[in-house]
């Protein structure tokens, strides 16, 4: 990601105010920077993102839905 020069929105805490995420591809890896994504808050802070969209970047997420497979469905044996 990279540091806005200014700060935008009020949403979040810490520096959300100010970050600008990277674009992420289709399975959620980080992209170059320039390069648009599948998921991109298109030059916005996390500041002034919603928070579903915000939540498409973190890595707890990611870990959380992996770890969340890895459990039967309901009604299925393992």
């Amino acid at each position: 990601g990279s540091i806005a020069s200014e700060s935008q929105g009020d949403g979040g805490f810490g520096y959300d105010p100010i970050f600008i995420p990277a674009d992420l591809d289709e399975d959620g890896e980080p992209l170059p920077p320039d390069v648009l994504g599948a998921v991109s808050t298109h030059g916005k802070t996390f500041g002034a993102v919603e928070v579903d969209l915000k939540h498409r970047f973190s890595h707890r997420r990611r870990a959380l839905e992996d770890l969340m497979r890895q459990f039967p469905s309901p009604g299925t044996e393992r």
